[in-house]
């Protein structure tokens, strides 16, 4: 396979989180702005490709093949994915797919990652450099998390990260699958 495409997504005026949605494809996108509305996004995500942010993925409709590092296996919805930093991958749908992705760095909210109750998170954003996959009890949870985003201001979204990113930790011993490596 080819080297990667680095995707360069643009900073994010006043927000530490990017909120991709899509009906269709992953290429024409909408990005969710800092009061939570839609604005177009051009995806490269039916392109092998890395990028500096960790990724959070909930497919909400559509099935097909996922590529992560050196896993190929299948999609569907439910399924929620958690990638690392400068992890390869691209989506490779049967059809029309639909999700949301929340895109973060860990070190964009530094006062955040010192807080003693976040400790643990840093072997949940270890972990992602292998992609996790949930499909259970905390793929149900995750999804409805992570779909009451859209429409909420900046803040509020930051808010409820904290509350998905303690799904995921508390989700990784139950029903997460590792995906490469």
């Amino acid at each position: 396979m080819q080297s990667p495409l680095r995707e360069l997504a643009p900073a994010l005026a006043g927000q530490s989180l990017r909120v991709l949605v899509w009906d269709r494809d992953l290429v024409d996108m909408w990005s969710l702005d800092a009061a939570g509305q839609r604005t177009p996004y051009r995806g490269q995500g039916s392109n092998w490709h890395v990028h500096a942010d960790l990724e959070l993925t909930t497919i909400t409709a559509g099935s097909g093949v996922l590529y992560v590092g050196d896993h190929i296996g299948r999609f569907a919805a439910p399924d929620c994915i958690l990638l690392g930093a400068d992890v390869p991958h691209v989506w490779k749908s049967d059809g029309a797919m639909a999700g949301v992705a929340l895109q973060f760095r860990p070190d964009a909210t530094p006062g955040l990652a010192s807080l003693p109750e976040c400790a643990a998170l840093e072997r949940l954003w270890a972990a992602a450099g292998f992609g996790l996959r949930w499909q259970g009890a905390t793929a149900a949870t995750l999804r409805a998390q992570v779909l009451e985003l859209e429409g909420r201001s900046a803040l509020e979204r930051l808010g409820r990260f904290i509350a998905i990113a303690a799904t995921m930790l508390a989700g990784v011993a139950d029903d997460a699958q590792q995906l490469s490596g």
